[in-house]
């Protein structure tokens, strides 16, 4: 079995990059922006096509979902 993967930065160099990325995010007072940028870092550092954050309430129940790469037809 052939797996294919896509060629990574230096290890140091992808761990200053997330350190950078948490000092961003530590600095942002509204939870919408918080979950945007979290959900467009995450697309970003893995390469990916999509992402998303989902959010949940004290019921255990989906309350923000934050996707990221997909248009609204892909979604539904």
């Amino acid at each position: 079995m052939f797996i294919y993967t896509l060629p990574q930065e230096p290890f140091e160099k992808r761990v200053l990059k997330i350190m950078r990325d948490a000092a961003d995010l530590v600095g942002e007072l509204s939870i919408d922006v918080l979950l945007e940028k979290t959900a467009s870092l995450a697309l970003e550092r893995a390469g990916a096509s999509y992402s998303a954050v989902g959010l949940l309430n004290e019921k255990g129940e989906l309350e923000r979902f934050v996707p990221m790469g997909m248009t609204r037809a892909e979604m539904d």
